[in-house]
């Protein structure tokens, strides 16, 4: 199962494959149907058999058995990684000693990437298959990886919400978690790969949204987020601080890596037809007053360009700029000045 929990890794040795045993994976929807199987093709499977496919949470490094690539044996380990495309790359084994002229299967990777365990069999087993750990090798670990836990409740009742979360690599425009916290305890926990930037949103209905920005390209350590999510529910007055909406130093032109977050708000704004917002630009204290409200002023005109050019209604959308008076962090340190 990938980490969001959405796409589902199997083996089968239906009709219509490349060999015996191949991978396939399958989907589910928003109503929980899953989709059609759709094998992941001569890349991974060979004439022969593919088993025991296992995604680790990086979301991009499959490991499974075969025994139709090049081995050392019966079934050797391999594993496979998504490219930025989502095209999987030429299997690699894993090598000795941990293949061997014996069968290898089963080997799942924690999640930290630097241990595995497996199922062989021995001359030191006590078994026919044992189970067995090791320190996977550095060419072989996936992606380092990060992760948010948190829970969801209503900002007023304190009480639990049952809500979307949705995660995007703002790098790639891909999307890395989209699912529903629980309706009982409002928990989710969402896996990031270390090494880019993400948006990250959580939507209910009747709520205004919730903007999160997860800046992981120069992360080090793999500690996980843990945070509480309070949900404003809609009425005149209410404010969303977009934090994934990105421009170049002193330019009001959008960069890709707002996508994401532009398509939440256009989402929210089709769903909730009969609501009308100001959209407001702002900047840091740095520089000369009139022109940073200017640059404000274009900014969040530019905001108000792409809900136009997505069919919004104008009368639905007012915009303003208002420069460096309402900070929503201190300008006295460059994190406070980047947020505002």
């Amino acid at each position: 199962i990938s980490p969001d929990g959405n796409i589902l890794y199997f083996v089968s040795n239906r009709p219509g494959g490349y060999g015996g045993y191949d991978i396939y994976k399958s989907k589910v929807d928003t109503e929980g149907n899953w989709s059609k199987p759709e094998n992941l093709g001569p890349v991974i499977n060979s004439p022969f058999d593919e088993n025991t496919p296992f995604i680790h949470p990086d979301g991009k490094t499959l490991y499974f058995s075969s025994d139709g690539w090049p081995g050392f044996g019966n079934k050797d380990v391999f594993y496979s990684r998504m490219d930025e495309k989502g095209k999987w790359g030429k299997p690699e084994n894993i090598g000795y000693p941990i293949n061997s002229f014996n069968e290898e299967t089963g080997l799942t990777v924690t999640t930290d990437g630097k241990n595995a365990l497996f199922s062989t069999e021995t001359a030191t087993g006590y078994g026919s298959q044992d189970i067995y750990i090791f320190p996977l090798p550095e060419k072989a670990r996936p992606q380092p990886v990060t992760y948010v836990k948190g829970v969801v409740k209503d900002k007023e009742t304190g009480t639990f919400v049952e809500a979307n979360v949705s995660v995007k690599d703002t790098r790639t425009g891909l999307e890395v978690f989209d699912d529903y916290t629980s309706a009982e305890t409002g928990n989710f926990l969402t896996v990031m790969p270390i090494g880019s930037n993400y948006s990250f949103n959580v939507k209910a209905p009747g709520y205004l949204f919730y903007s999160a920005s997860y800046q992981l390209t120069t992360l080090t350590g793999t500690k996980p987020f843990e945070i509480e999510i309070l949900l404003t529910r809609l009425k005149v007055g209410g404010d969303v601080t977009l934090k994934n909406i990105f421009f170049e130093n002193n330019k009001y032109d959008l960069l890709p890596a707002s996508l994401s977050e532009l398509g939440t708000l256009l989402s929210f704004m089709i769903e909730n037809n009969n609501l009308s917002i100001e959209i407001q630009g702002h900047t840091d204290n740095k520089g000369d007053d009139k022109l940073n409200e200017k640059l404000s002023l274009n900014r969040a005109k530019a905001v108000y360009n792409y809900l136009i050019e997505n069919k919004i209604d104008p009368s639905r959308l007012t915009f303003a700029g208002y420069g460096k008076t309402r900070p929503i962090a201190d300008n006295g340190n460059e994190e406070g000045q980047q947020l505002n």
